[in-house]
């Protein structure tokens, strides 16, 4: 969707019984759309310790 595109009442829908996300072209440069992808691909890595529920279980080193 672009600026011109942009309905607020289409975007409502579309969050609340759509797929519960819409794509706003142009609103990052493509260099802030590859820091968001590294930072997201660092920050999910299973091997990542990130304190949530999903690894809780994993041993990290000096921790007990």
């Amino acid at each position: 969707m672009t600026d011109d595109q942009f309905d607020s009442e289409v975007v409502v829908n579309e969050l609340l019984d759509g797929a519960g996300a819409i794509r706003l072209a142009g609103l990052f440069d493509q260099s802030q759309v590859r820091r968001a992808r590294e930072a997201i691909e660092a920050n999910t890595d299973d091997a990542a310790f990130t304190g949530s529920h999903f690894n809780q279980g994993v041993p990290r080193p000096g921790c007990r």
